[in-house]
């Protein structure tokens, strides 16, 4: 597994696995946000929209939930917390 990383928040892990689709899969695209309020209102406004949420996390470090892209995919929205 190969993790690349930079100061801005991005980060892409490169490892063998199955070609997607794959929901709830280890394999994923995620995306931080600049806040758990910003993390809350997105998910509730993806719940609305009808997107599949497969996960929601609230823990003190962390507000995430990973959700289906049109292809399948799956996409994590997170915020990590001090």
């Amino acid at each position: 597994m190969l993790f690349i990383r930079n100061a801005d928040g991005f980060d892409l892990a490169l490892m063998r696995g199955e070609h997607p689709p794959n929901p709830g899969a280890f394999h994923h695209f995620g995306f931080q946000l600049d806040s758990a309020h910003e993390v809350r209102q997105l998910h509730e406004r993806m719940i609305a929209d009808g997107v599949s949420i497969i996960e929601t996390v609230e823990e003190p470090d962390l507000a995430s939930f990973k959700c289906v892209d049109p292809d399948g995919y799956t996409v994590e929205v997170y915020k990590d917390l001090p």
